[in-house]
């Protein structure tokens, strides 16, 4: 579950208390802002946010960076090495045999002889089915039951028990290149690290335009969210954010089978601490950005983007979307994302 963006950091938040809106009412940042009572501008320092040229030269290089994409040179050159001799670690392809029952009667969805998958990284996202497995090595066998979690596709068997008997085939541990001068030159034209990493640079850069090509609102917003500083927060908001979150991350880390920590890690980089502390600068840009530009959204507007986005997230109708996460909360996301859509308009991009 990679980031989705600004709009779903909006809709993880608590339904928020307004008052009533009004028919045909004007939707803005005076009152459907969760800091409609607070001066944003006392915390934010905003970065060049109209008239932006990007080109290559625009992006910074960061050893983050270049360790990053020597990660994944040595991915795409691993192996995966054979080992019976350790119990199942995270990481390694574990293959293995497995049959499963629901009412007990057999079900073929729970059926495979050579089911393959990397240990520790919820790519089996059935909760409870990995956990299982932990501790064992390679020919053991064994059986238990779990109940089909909520996050499950196929809801009719949600709530119900299911029974596995499962035999580890075979579970083999990824083996990745150490990083030498040796190495580098199996794989380059460089002779050291050093002049390898160096080499790294541009096709960093290249790579970062190439993102704002592909994805010109969020890309944007990232240069201007870099660009902006924050030098404090609202009493209280870290803690209550904090509050906010806390559960909710647990969930999705739960899913892909990971520690909240490891999950955040993992896909986003930072820690519990600096996540909450990048959502509230997000909202925070935004907010400030938003009153300076005065954007609002028409009744038609909003009519709109909320058709758009209760499909995109999977709802049947708009009604229930807004029961899901709140009225007042979907109107707050979505000023947020025609700040976004402004933002993404001051983007000149220059090969």
């Amino acid at each position: 579950m990679k980031k989705r963006g600004i709009l779903a950091i909006a809709l993880l938040g608590v339904t928020l208390v307004f008052s009533g809106c009004k028919k045909n009412e004007e939707i803005n940042f005076e009152t459907y802002s969760r800091y409609k009572d607070v001066d944003t501008t006392k915390y934010v320092t905003l970065g060049s946010y109209k008239d932006i040229k990007v080109s290559v030269d625009t992006f910074e290089v960061t050893d983050t960076d270049i360790g990053k994409k020597i990660h994944e040179v040595q991915l795409q050159n691993s192996t995966y090495v054979k080992n019976d001799d350790r119990p199942i670690s995270k990481g390694d392809k574990v293959t293995v045999q497995m049959t499963g029952t629901i009412d007990g009667k057999e079900n073929d969805g729970f059926k495979s002889d050579n089911f393959e998958f990397i240990y520790g990284n919820g790519e089996y996202v059935m909760d409870g089915f990995t956990d299982n497995l932990a501790g064992m090595y390679a020919g053991e066998t064994t059986k238990f039951s779990i109940t089909i979690p909520n996050t499950f596709s196929e809801k009719a068997f949600i709530g119900k028990e299911a029974s596995f008997q499962v035999l580890i085939k075979s579970v083999e541990q990824l083996v990745m290149p150490e990083i030498n001068d040796e190495f580098v030159q199996k794989i380059s034209d460089s002779k050291t690290v050093a002049e390898y990493k160096e080499g790294l640079v541009p096709t960093i850069k290249q790579e970062k335009l190439e993102e704002i090509k592909k994805d010109k609102k969020t890309g944007a917003w990232k240069i201007v969210s870099d660009a902006s500083e924050i030098s404090g927060y609202p009493e209280g908001a870290v803690e209550n954010k904090s509050k906010e979150l806390e559960e909710k991350l647990k969930i999705m880390a739960m899913v892909q089978n990971m520690e909240l920590k490891d999950y955040l890690n993992t896909y986003y980089g930072v820690t519990f601490e600096e996540y909450v502390k990048l959502v509230l600068k997000q909202e925070m840009l935004l907010d400030a950005i938003g009153r300076a530009e005065n954007i609002t959204l028409s009744e038609k507007e909003y009519k709109e983007s909320l058709t758009e986005y209760a499909k995109k997230y999977g709802y049947n109708n708009n009604e229930e979307f807004l029961k899901a996460f709140g009225e007042e909360t979907v109107k707050e996301a979505l000023l947020w994302d025609k700040v976004q859509a402004f933002i993404a308009e001051q983007i000149t991009i220059e090969e």
